[in-house]
């Protein structure tokens, strides 16, 4: 059986008897762990009793953070958001409905990058990334997966990429998608590490299918020994 523990922090309480006038932008409310007592201001007021209005300059669909400081929308910049990228609204360069994310344009006005869904990689989202399709032949049926993808080098010590993966629920079997050079592939779940692909060279745009089991699973060297 497995158990999660989980703390709850109580909200502030608010109270008519409060000691402070927070006016009508305003609510006082007592500090949990203080008798002291302090005043949440409405949205666009601050001061110790809200009784001061921030002037927002943001342009619009931008987010205030504070008197000073305009949160801008994705193809919007400068310190009101009044200025615009022109890089990915004029013709989103990326492609296969990827999202094209605007460079800062006091660098280059026409830098970019390609947010790419997934199977899809490339500057412009332009190639079918690698696909390997799992099939869990074990008893147990992991709810997500670890995949540490492993590259050699001929001159320098190998690269190693952990990601993760969730198994979808009722079924046997997960996708994934690889976007890098790799030579070897190890899935571990459940404390246990198995073997998946060997390959002393990477073959870009291969789909792989693959079952997993208990003869490729990693056996501790510890179990061996004894």
């Amino acid at each position: 059986m497995n158990t999660i523990n989980y703390s709850i922090y109580e909200k502030p309480e608010f109270s008519k008897d409060c000691s402070l006038e927070c006016g009508i932008h305003g609510k006082c409310f007592y500090y949990i762990n203080s008798p002291k007592s302090f005043c949440k201001c409405d949205q666009g007021y601050f001061g110790r009793f809200c009784h001061l209005k921030h002037e927002c300059s943001c342009s619009p669909g931008s987010i205030r953070l504070n008197s000073s400081i305009c949160l801008c929308p994705l193809n919007k910049f400068g310190s009101k958001c009044f200025l615009q990228h022109t890089s990915c609204q004029l013709n989103n360069p990326c492609q296969k409905n990827g999202q094209c994310i605007p460079i800062n344009d006091r660098i280059n006005k026409n830098r970019f990058i390609c947010l790419c869904n997934e199977g899809y990689m490339g500057l412009n989202c332009e190639y079918i990334s690698n696909r390997i399709d799992i099939t869990f032949r074990t008893d147990v049926i992991p709810s997500v997966i670890f995949a540490h993808w492993i590259r050699a080098f001929d001159d320098r010590r190998h690269q190693r990429i952990t990601t993760f993966k969730k198994v979808p629920f009722d079924q046997h079997s997960v996708t994934l998608f690889v976007k890098k050079p790799f030579n070897i592939l190890f899935i571990e779940y459940l404390n246990n590490s198995y073997l998946t692909i060997l390959r002393e060279e990477f073959i870009p745009l291969d789909d792989i299918s693959i079952d997993i089991n208990i003869d490729n699973m990693c056996v501790n060297v510890s179990k061996l020994l004894n």
